[in-house]
């Protein structure tokens, strides 16, 4: 009587992305002994970890063990990473803002911006992604020149152009306005005269206040017989203007003290 060997086989489960071995289900039987197992239950684990069914060779209804003593029957399931595409943006900015010393109103601020793209795949299975490199390799900010403000000298002429990458930072600039020096100057005119009696000259900034009065220099005048006849010098001071062209120009008339006189004079006759 002769009695049927013990058989093995086993039930490799392979990625195919790793190229390593998953899992190994052994089994045991006897020579043309019917194996019912299917590796159903086991795939189905791995797809829900997000493995995709490659292939498989184990037979779909079991299979009958073999008579080789010497040699394992093997299957082989076959499985990959599931993997989708992938993608990102990114974008830098330049922003040129600009600040006037003393507060007044500044241009607008100005703003550009360039932006980078990528692909790449997202592995469902280790949750890792992998990236292809930024495009374009580059990106340039182009020179971007000072708005000119009347009366005020930026510490920037220009902002100068530059070249960045995807992993620069965004770049942020602040130009500053100063006030330009400013002239201004008082004319005393003898209207009686038709000449300038004296100048006072005046120094200050752009937008700056001059609180000079001219009254002491008027009194000495009046004191030595002037008459005021206007002025158009502010009471309270002026502000200097934005023009660096041309001084603030203020007039003061006078005219000489006059006052009517009158003599007599006689003439004698003796015979």
């Amino acid at each position: 009587t002769y009695t049927p060997d013990q058989q093995k086989a086993k039930v490799l489960f392979i990625d195919d992305t790793t190229k390593n071995t998953l899992d190994t289900h052994n089994l045991t039987g006897v020579t043309n002994g019917h194996e019912s197992y299917s590796p159903s239950a086991e795939i189905d684990q791995f797809v829900d970890k997000h493995y995709v069914l490659v292939s498989s060779d184990y037979p779909e209804n079991g299979f009958t063990y073999d008579n080789d003593d010497s040699k394992d029957q093997v299957f082989e399931v076959h499985l990959k990473h599931g993997i989708h595409d992938i993608s990102d943006k990114k974008a830098i900015t330049e922003t040129i803002t600009y600040k006037m010393s003393d507060n007044s109103k500044a241009p607008d601020k100005v703003e550009k911006q360039v932006e980078f793209s990528r692909v790449g795949k997202h592995d469902d299975v280790t949750n890792t992604d992998t990236w292809n490199a930024w495009q374009p390799n580059t990106q340039s900010f182009s020179e971007v020149p000072t708005p000119e403000v009347k009366g005020y000298t930026p510490d920037i002429k220009s902002v100068e152009a530059k070249t960045v990458t995807a992993g620069d930072n965004d770049i942020t600039v602040t130009v500053t306005y100063n006030p330009g020096q400013q002239k201004a100057k008082v004319l005393f005119i003898d209207d009686t005269a038709k000449k300038t009696l004296d100048t006072h000259d005046l120094t200050g900034v752009t937008n700056g206040h001059e609180s000079y009065s001219p009254s002491d220099e008027i009194n000495q005048f009046v004191n030595k017989h002037y008459v005021l006849v206007s002025s158009d010098y502010p009471d309270n001071g002026f502000t200097y203007d934005n023009d660096n062209n041309h001084d603030q120009v203020f007039e003061i008339h006078l005219k000489h003290g006059i006052h009517d006189i009158s003599d007599k004079k006689a003439i004698t006759e003796t015979i």
